[in-house]
Order: C-alpha cells, then sequence, then structure tokens
C-alpha cells in the first residue's frame, strides 16, 4: 500500500500543468517532469501527415539568444520544408510558440532544436538524457513514454533487455501533441537521475515526427 507522504512525492515528481507557462514547475525539488496536455490543430496533422516521407530523418540546429527568433527560425525550416504545404503555417506558428517559450526558459546562451522522423526502434530502452532541460512534443504517431523513479533501480545500469526497470506497469505516454518538459542528468544542484524514458516502438510504416528542445 503506498502512503500518504509516497503519494504525495509521486505526485510532485511528475505532473499535468495548466498551460504551457507552468512548464516551468518542473525547475521545482523533486520535479521530474511537467505535461501541459492539448491536441493538435486539424491543419497542423494534415501537414505533418503528408510530410512523414519528405521531412528528413532528423535536422538539427541551434538559435542563440541573441538571433530575431523568427527569422532565424524560417532561415532554418526553409532549408528543408516547403511553405506552400497545406498547414505549413500553422505547424510553423505551434513550432515558433514552443520555442519562444523554451527561450523564456533557458538560462543558457543558445537552444538545440532537433525536429525528427522516426522509423525505428533504436530508442527503445529507458534512458535519461545528458541535458539539463528538454522539452519534447510528438506531432505524429505515439508520444514518449517515461517511468517514473520507483519503478527503476537507479543502480542497475542500462542493458539492451531493460533489465533496470523494476515495474514496467508504472509505464506512462505522452499523446500526440502533449508537451512535456523533463530535467535531464545534468539539471544543476540535482543529485537524482534525469526522467527515466524511452521513444515508443515506430517502425517505416507508422514513423514519429518529433520535436525537441533542449534548454541547457
Amino acid at each position: 500500500m503506498t502512503s500518504m507522504h509516497e503519494a504525495t512525492a509521486q505526485a510532485a515528481e511528475t505532473d499535468d500543468v495548466a498551460s504551457l507557462e507552468h512548464l516551468a514547475e518542473v525547475r521545482a525539488p523533486g520535479a521530474a517532469l511537467r505535461v501541459r496536455r492539448r491536441r493538435l490543430d486539424p491543419a497542423i496533422i494534415a501537414f505533418v501527415s503528408a510530410q512523414q516521407v519528405l521531412m528528413p530523418r532528423q535536422r538539427l540546429f541551434t538559435l542563440g539568444h541573441g538571433e530575431a527568433l523568427e527569422p532565424a527560425l524560417d532561415a532554418r525550416l526553409d532549408q528543408f520544408l516547403d511553405r506552400r504545404w497545406f498547414g505549413y503555417a500553422a505547424w510553423r506558428a505551434d513550432l515558433l510558440g514552443l520555442v519562444a517559450l523554451a527561450r523564456r526558459l533557458a538560462s543558457g546562451p543558445s537552444l538545440r532544436v532537433r525536429i525528427e522522423t522516426v522509423a525505428s526502434n533504436s530508442c527503445r530502452l529507458f534512458h535519461s538524457d545528458q541535458v539539463a532541460l528538454r522539452m519534447i512534443t510528438t506531432y505524429r504517431g505515439p508520444g514518449t513514454e517515461w517511468l517514473p523513479a520507483c519503478a527503476v533501480d537507479p543502480q542497475a545500469p542500462s542493458r539492451h533487455d531493460n533489465q533496470h526497470v523494476r515495474d514496467m506497469s508504472r509505464l506512462q505516454r505522452l499523446a500526440p501533441g502533449d508537451v512535456a518538459l523533463m530535467k535531464g542528468d545534468r539539471y544543476p544542484g540535482s543529485d537524482n537521475p534525469g526522467l527515466m524514458h524511452r521513444s515508443p516502438l515506430a517502425g517505416p510504416e507508422q514513423p514519429r515526427i518529433v520535436l525537441a528542445i533542449d534548454l541547457d
């Protein structure tokens, strides 16, 4: 049976928030994940569905805090996307809003932005990231899966068989469109490992389109 104290601690570790701005609550001691639940605009769904084959497997770029955000982001996107596609404007607006939020929350000089089409199971192992904070959302396909700290043995090494997982029944998953902000191993002043998470199973027939922003 879970005690009241344990339940409170678990609620502080991972929690949903009422707005995107409240994702900043992940900075609280004991917190590891904050999630804003939301539904995607149908125009965004149409755009990413059309782009699942055309979008590069991975596009990684850096945005410095000294750069004007909109022109800097557009310059990166124009390298691999066509603005004329239906739904592009809605997707771009959503991306711009998340990057702008990440910039407000970040303490470092730049953001690392990754837009990725995932069609493999290369990240099926539960792991924590070597970053301070990571914002993530899935535009197409199943969202990121995670486990609370109590479900993982922190002393066991991560192996190909996920044997460091104590209790897979505690598995939780983001829905498409949900935005999460999670702590990584490099979060300042934290003695705890970052949130244990993984990409769900994917394949060429059901590729995922994911946005990740590192806020070091």
